[in-house]
Parts: structure tokens; sequence; C-alpha cells
């Protein structure tokens, strides 16, 4: 979004007096600022994000003005909490902010910044430019994503022209590629009787009940003005792009509006030259149908009219568009030698051929050599035995172009049933092929990295196993991908990608993608060094790159000989890798086994707080003088129901593998060990762990309330750390820690020698 939103960004800079204008996202918790335009320095910059917990007052006031503009905006309470520190550091004292919506919900706002206290010499049009231009971007994706399920739609449809074989099965199939692959809500087909009834014959998508209803005639007076009705009556299409507002649409709102139908249209089928129903479309969007919807949609209808005139053709077998001069198809006749003797207009259009300069002609002249000499032998063996001949031939028009025309060449026989001459008709599939080629790339090929997709990748690998031999299959993972992502950038991080799928792709002898930050590769292998060079050529490349490659390996067929699985069990073994000092290891079943164990127990941990399965345990320690109870240690146990009573060094490193769950468990222990010293009247200090993830200002304001909330004297508190805690952000945990003290809890270090041992540090 940042980069279709910087040229205008920048505009608006130069056409007003702001010195900062800036658009922000509003997410589920942040609100991030995508792009910033710096008029003094002539720059952007990105990243500043605000919590949107604490910008409250700030975003119900743009929701429900639209604009918000602050003359004092450092003074102002409704946005102090959430951004007043950043308009601190900028010096911005006037602010004014356009919201944009999508849907219905805020998504966003436009942000000008100025540090003099002078009006805004900006005027009311000027904000409709702003926010209507912003939400043009956001509609520039979309649209891209559309267009490519409308023409997947359009392929698919024309598959259908060439395999389905009746009337009833063609309507069915096209109703549920056009809800599957062009994402309508839902779409029926309709075919007129002879009272001028709009009958339901096929239909798919969303509420579909609503067809049980449904009465259209073309006559009625009350639902002749209805967009199905009228496109049968006029032949043209019908639009509805407002299902609340549209007249035509009155009996009929309720019940669309219901499901979700906010937009509708009606395209009339022919069958040799007569309207005989329609196509309807329905959308849950409003303006759904756009110039470039509505031309995507004409093509559906065209094809499908084909088709039955296709169908048609099929089942009569006549030879058709004998010397007919008013079709777009291609229409030759040759005599038995193959001299053209006839070609209508529309081979005049397709080859760029005068029919004058083909006619005595050899068909030849259209030859592309993409054909082999058993392709034409073929050809001349089936058509002078008096059968027809049908494929698809590469031919090049008059200026060297190719193009790919459907064709069918039928012998011509006289009286006595000899053979005389040939006619072929066809059509230009150029068009068609062309986007088939596009498809079965998307089908195959990774868009970003260029490199096969997963099902391409088991295709290949699978072939490469049936010739047998050695292969040695590798899952590379990019270590910390996402932090990439996050400080530089998305397009960043995919230039990353890039960059190491064209290397990886020379390492091995094919290479796919696997998952976002994932690739899969394999090697034929002759000799034993050729694996050892392999490896080191994997970590070469995320050396090249500067880029932490993680590992791991499997061999067929000394692990499996399945595609799927040799690749499964290359994801253990980069699982043991990823803790691993030399980044990469091999399949060993053992640790497969230890793998499945903690999945099992990770998907287990994310519901066991929910369901009550930890425990808190109070271990007290003695005085070696008098052994008198000095204090106690609080240590954490999960009763699970699969894997029975387990301490927390057996569960742990699970927990910290993700920051939510973490979070949750560190608050947990702190208010059940607060609450346990209350409810016990326990009288000696406790020992709590602080974890290195929670040195931070706002946990210590969370013990403060538990401590107050509870009415428990910080004295009976010891807050634990280990070195690790205090080495990564020195001036920051002490800060914390300082705070801490004052709170009147102690301090304790734990594990003092295990890591570091400095004693500097530690003083």
């Amino acid at each position: 979004m940042h980069e279709l939103a910087k040229p205008f960004l920048k505009s608006c800079a130069e056409e007003t007096e702001a010195e900062r204008v800036g658009y922000w996202s509003v997410g589920e918790e942040v609100i991030f600022c995508e792009s910033m335009y710096v008029k003094e320095k002539k720059e952007f910059t990105r990243g500043t994000f605000f919590y949107k917990e604490g910008c409250k007052s700030f975003l119900e006031a743009l929701e429900r003005e639209g604009i918000f503009e602050s003359k004092r905006a450092q003074e102002d309470e409704r946005i102090g909490e959430c951004m007043g520190e950043y308009l601190r550091a900028n010096n911005t004292n006037m602010l004014l902010c356009f919201g944009v919506w999508f849907e219905g919900r805020l998504v966003g706002f436009l942000t000008l910044e100025k540090s003099q206290r002078r009006q805004w010499i900006i005027f009311e049009f000027y904000k409709v430019l702003y926010t209507t231009s912003l939400i043009s971007l956001l509609f520039e994706k979309q649209k891209g994503d559309f267009l490519l399920r409308m023409y997947k739609t359009l392929y698919s449809v024309n598959n259908l022209i060439l395999n389905v074989k009746e009337r009833e099965e063609l309507f069915s199939w096209f109703c549920r590629i056009a809800v599957e692959e062009g994402m309508f809500r839902m779409v029926w087909v309709g075919l007129l009787d002879e009272k001028g009834n709009v009958v339901p014959v096929a239909s798919a998508g969303y509420g579909e009940d609503y067809l049980s209803w449904l009465r259209i005639n073309i006559y009625d007076e009350i639902t002749k003005k209805e967009p199905t009705a009228t496109a049968i009556r006029e032949g043209k299409i019908q639009i509805n792009n407002d299902t609340e507002t549209n007249p035509a649409m009155a009996p009929f709102r309720e019940k669309m509006l219901k499901r979700g139908y906010l937009s509708s249209c009606a395209f009339p089928i022919s069958f040799k030259g007569k309207v005989i129903g329609a196509i309807n479309l329905y959308s849950d969007k409003k303006n759904f149908f756009s110039e470039e919807v509505i031309k995507l949609v004409e093509e559906l209808g065209g094809y499908l009219s084909f088709a039955l005139e296709y169908m048609e053709t099929l089942r009569t077998k006549n030879i058709l568009y004998l010397a007919v001069e008013d079709i777009k198809d291609w229409v030759i006749m040759t005599d038995k030698k193959g001299y053209i003797e006839y070609a209508n207009p529309a081979v005049e259009e397709i080859s760029g051929y005068k029919r004058e300069e083909i006619i005595g002609k050899k068909t030849s002249i259209f030859k592309s050599g993409l054909h082999s000499e058993d392709f034409y032998k073929k050809l001349w063996d089936t058509i002078l035995s008096g059968n027809i001949f049908s494929d698809v031939f590469i031919n090049r028009r008059k200026d060297g172009s190719l193009f790919y025309l459907s064709s069918r060449i039928t012998p011509i026989k006289d009286e006595k049933g000899k053979i005389v001459g040939f006619i072929a008709v066809g059509r230009d599939i150029t068009q068609f092929r062309e986007i088939e080629e596009k498809l079965k790339y998307l089908s195959s090929y990774d868009p970003l990295t260029g490199t096969a997709n997963r099902n391409y990748f088991f295709e290949v690998l699978d072939s490469a196993i049936k010739e047998g031999g050695t292969i040695v299959i590798a899952v590379v993972d990019i270590y910390n991908l996402s932090r990439i992502n996050f400080l530089y950038g998305y397009s960043t991080g995919d230039k990353y990608l890039l960059s190491l799928a064209k290397k990886l792709s020379k390492v091995g002898d094919f290479c796919g993608r696997y998952g976002s930050d994932e690739f899969m590769l394999f090697k034929r292998l002759k000799y034993t060094k050729e694996f050892e060079k392999f490896v080191d050529d994997i970590l070469k490349v995320g050396e090249e790159i500067r880029l932490t490659l993680r590992v791991g390996f499997s061999l067929f067929p000394l692990d499996d000989s399945d595609p799927y699985s040799l690749v499964e069990k290359a994801m253990y073994a980069l699982k043991s890798a990823k803790s691993a000092t030399n980044f990469y290891a091999f399949y060993i079943k053992h640790e497969e086994d230890e793998i499945l164990r903690s999945l099992k127990m990770e998907e287990e941990l994310s519901h066991a707080l929910e369901r009550g399965e930890f425990l808190l345990y109070f271990q007290p320690y003695y005085s070696s003088k008098d052994y008198k109870v000095e204090g106690a240690e609080t240590l954490l146990r999960w009763n699970s129901k699969s894997f029975g009573l387990l301490p927390a060094g057996k569960f742990i490193h699970l927990i910290q593998k993700r920051k939510e769950l973490m979070d949750k468990m560190e608050y947990w222990v702190f208010e059940t060990a607060i609450r346990l010293i209350k409810t016990h009247s326990i009288k000696i200090p406790i020992s709590i762990n602080l974890s290195p993830l929670h040195i931070e200002e706002s946990f210590c304001g969370y013990i403060k309330s538990l401590l107050e909330k509870y009415e428990v004297s910080p004295n009976l508190i010891d807050i634990e750390i280990t070195e690790e805690s205090v080495i990564k952000d020195t001036d920051k945990a002490l800060k914390v820690l300082k705070m801490l003290k004052e709170y009147g809890l102690k301090i304790v270090l734990d594990d003092f020698g295990v890591m570091y041992s400095s004693l500097s540090l530690l003083s």
C-alpha cells in the first residue's frame, strides 16, 4: 500500500502548507504508519505505530466526524495518550486527519502536520479529493486479484465447451465455476418457456433457496422491469449496481438484501440468433459491475452461447459454415490436393492475407514450421481415407506472428462417394491459448520467486525417484524473515526471497517454494563427496546474501521412496537443525518421534491455561544455622491429561516460542502466587521468576497493581532474574530493576555463572 501512496502523499505536501503528510492503517491492535512524506528532507519514512487501546478518544472522534482537526495538537487531550510523544518529537502543533473507510469500516486515515499555528489554507473539495484518492489506491490492488480470477473463470468455461456434451450439464458447471473461481455470491441460469416465464435450470452459491419463491415473467407488469426480464426482452446486458436504491429491484429487494445480494447482473443467452434465457450473477458488494467486469461477463456469456452452438454442431454432425460469409469462424475449401478454392472474410481477418493472395495457393502458405512431418502425414492419411481430422494448428500470419486455430477438416464427397475436396472450419483460439499458458504457469510456479510450487515440485521429484539412483532432498528455512519484513518492509523481504530462490535453483537439480520463508530442492548424487558439497553450497548461498539459513536433509532411497514423505522427513530434520550449532541436520527416526511429541505438547499447551491444568508449588528453603524456613520458591507444574505431571523444564521452552502464550503464563504465575500468599496468610518471602521478555516498565506496573489488589506487602516478594535478562539491554534492565526496588520488592540474581559471569555487571 505504501508504495502506491507515495506519489499521492508527496503531491499533497507540495499543494498544501503541510510539513509532513502520511497514511496510517488502522489494524486490530495497532495504528501503523504505512508511508510518511517529510517535505523538509524530501524523503519518505514509515514504521511508526501506536497501540489502539490508547487511541480510543481520537478514533471515536475521527469515526464520528470523518475529519479530525486540532490546532493545538500537543495539548489536545483527545490525542495526548495516543500520539502526544510523537507530536512533540516532531514539533507538530496543527494536525488535520481525514478518515478512509472501506465497506463501512475505518481502515486508515491521512494526516497533514505543521508546526506553525496559522489557519489551514485548504478547501472543502480537498477533503473529498484526499479521501477518494486513497480509497482508489486501496482498490487498485484488489482489481488485479479480481481480474486474474475472472480470466481463470474464462479459461475454465472455455474448457467446458470442449468437454461438456449436454445442455443441463453445461449450465450446472458454468454456475459452479462462476461461483468458485469468479467469486460471485450466487449464480443461476434461467430459460424462457412458452408463456414468458423465466424458469431456473441451474444454480450455485449462497442462498439458492432464493429461487424457490422467485417468479419472473417478461410480460408481467410487476416483474418485466426486473433486470433478468429486461435482458431477455431487449437482448442486452442489464446491470443493478445497488439493490437498496434501484426501483426495478423493489419486488425482490427484501429477500435479496437478506442474502447479501447488493448488486446483480443479467446477461441474455442466445441460441441460433434467438434469446432463450439469461445468466444471473449476484455480488455481495455495491457497484461491483464496473466496465471491466461487464466486459468479462459479456465474454462469459458469449462463451456460453458459443458452447450451445458447438454442442448443436456435434449433435447434427452436419458440415456447417459452408461458404458462409457472415460468421467469424475460419472457413476454407480446397481441392483434393489442398489448393485453396474458397476462404471466407474471417480467414482474411485472422491470417492477415487478402483472399486474392491465397486463392489458388496451397494451405501450406499458413505453415509455421512448428508441426512435425508426422503431424501432416497423420492429417493426410486421415482425410484421404474419408475421415474427419480435428486438432489445434499453430499457423503463421502474413506478418510472421503465430496464431492458434482449433480446426476440423472434413472430406467433401461427390454422389459416387469419391473425395473431391475438403472443408476446414476453425476458430481462432490464440487468446485462449495465451490465457491457458499464463494459468498453466501460475498453477505450477510461485509468482514471486519463479520457483515451482509445492504440487509441481512433488510431481518433478516423483519423476526423478522413478528413474532411480540416490537423491538428497533439502528443506531450507530463512531464520527470522519476519523481523526483516517488520524492520525494512515486505518489499525488502521479497528481494531477499527472490535472490535466495535464484541461487538455490543453481545449487540443486530442481527448486520449489514450500512456505512463506521455506524452500525445498533436490539433487541427484553420484559420489559421496557431492553430498558434502551440496550441503556447503546451500550454506554458502546464505552467507552470500547475508541470511542465516537452517537446513534439513533426507535421502532417497534410504529414508523413504514417497516424495511427500521424503520432504516431510526433511522437515523433521529442519526442526532439529533449528537448535543445532551447525545450522543443518539429517533425518533420524527417533528424532521424528520426539518432534511429534513436541508438536502434540505445543497443541495441548495452547489450551492448558484455559483448562486450568497449570499448578503453582511453593518449595521452601531453610537456614543452615537453625533449619528455620527462610522463604520459598515458586515452581510451575503442568498436570497434563496426556503427559502426566510435568516440571517446567519439560515444557517451558515450548511456551517461550509463542510470545502470546508466554505473556498469559507470566501474568497467571504472578497473580496466582500473590493471591495464594494472601489466601494462606504466608509471612515468608516468595521468589517468583521474571522472564527476560517481561523486563518492562508496563509489567512492573502490573506487579504493583496486584500487590495493591490483594493487599500483599512487597517485602513478601523476591523477583528472580537471570544474567540474560540484564545483558541484552543493560540500561533498560537497570531502570526496571530500580523501579521494582522502589516498590519495595527484593531482586535476586538466579543462575549466576551459567552464562557471562560478569562481576562488574553483578555489582
